[in-house]
Parts: structure tokens; sequence; C-alpha cells
């Protein structure tokens, strides 16, 4: 059950991420939803999240990824 969540995950963060991140931007990215749901970004819970990383704005997404972890 996991390994199936985890797998739709990585492919929900594969189509909706199309930017280019390095591995560990992307692990980050895949645990965010694993933890929050596939659809985090998707749905708008994170819009600034979103809207930085498809705008190549890595610092500011970086800020928003620590303000929703924390």
């Amino acid at each position: 059950m996991v390994i199936f969540e985890k797998n739709k995950v990585l492919k929900k963060v594969q189509r909706d991420v199309t930017v280019k991140l390095y591995p560990k931007e992307f692990d980050a990215l895949v645990d965010l939803l694993f933890s929050c749901g596939a659809y985090f970004l998707s749905t708008n819970k994170a819009p600034k999240l979103y809207k930085n990383l498809l705008d190549e704005k890595y610092e500011d997404a970086a800020k928003e990824f620590l303000d929703i972890e924390n």
C-alpha cells in the first residue's frame, strides 16, 4: 500500500512540476505530497509554493516550503 501511494505521488510530481529540479528538491516535494496528499499542489493548497516553482523562483519556493513544513 505504501509503495503504491509513493508511486502515485511520484507520478503526480512529475506531471505537475514541469521545471527542472535537483534530485534533492524532487525528493523533498515527493515527501511533502506523500504527507499532505498527492493533490496538494494541484488543488491550490500551496499556491505560492506551486507558482514559485513553476516561475523558477527557487529561493522563494524554498521559503514557502519551510513555511509549510513548520
